[in-house]
């Protein structure tokens, strides 16, 4: 797939709307998905030495600067399609001195080389997106991965119990979360070339 090609690509802001862009992270921390969640996520991995991470929607940049703190040698890269939350990203990665680009760019058309990332984190980005647009994504995300490398995606999923069954109700009526809560989310990696797939925790 060529950059540019399907139907147009408009950036989601991280928090949907522009003026709550700022908002983000305490959002984030409020619902569960702040720096524990994200710490959670990036421990799990082991990130290799000297690796080079993509971070793939990266959005204020709190797994790329996590993946930064914890592995110094690694290159880290993070991509977003919203140019303000990559301003937030930038002046994080200035104020705890972390050496991390930032590229505005679509997901589902990355400005990256074929077999050009060790690792890819995709954490809380799929469910903004079009099912068409999850399935491009997840193409672009196998494509630039090294063979043998691994993407981890973080995201909202079938969810366990009656409250996250619920919860999961009513959101599924809002953005394209149908597709994540329908449990498609593997189908499609799969599809993409991922194999094996497997779930390593879920959250609620």
């Amino acid at each position: 797939m060529r950059k540019g090609e399907g139907p147009a690509y408009r950036s989601i802001p991280a928090a949907r709307f522009q003026v709550l862009t700022p908002a983000f992270d305490p959002v984030c921390a409020l619902s569960g998905l702040g720096a524990c969640f994200t710490e959670r996520v990036v421990r799990r991995v082991g990130v290799p030495l000297k690796a080079r991470v993509l971070d793939a929607g990266c959005g204020t940049g709190r797994v790329a600067l996590a993946v930064k703190f914890r592995s110094p040698d690694a290159e880290v890269i993070g991509l977003d399609g919203d140019p303000r939350i990559l301003t937030v990203a930038r002046r994080k990665a200035a104020r705890g001195d972390l050496d991390m680009k930032v590229f505005e760019g679509s997901i589902k058309g990355m400005p990256f080389l074929d077999e050009s990332f060790d690792l890819v984190f995709s954490v809380l980005v799929l469910h903004h997106l079009s099912e068409e647009i999850k399935a491009q994504a997840c193409r672009e995300m196998f494509r630039v991965l090294r063979p043998g490398a691994r993407a981890i995606i973080a995201d909202f999923a079938p969810p366990h119990g009656w409250i996250a069954t619920a919860v999961a109700t009513v959101m599924r009526h809002f953005e394209g979360t149908a597709e994540n809560f329908a449990g498609r989310i593997p189908g499609m990696l799969q599809t993409a070339g991922f194999h094996p797939i497997r779930e390593v925790f879920h959250v609620a």
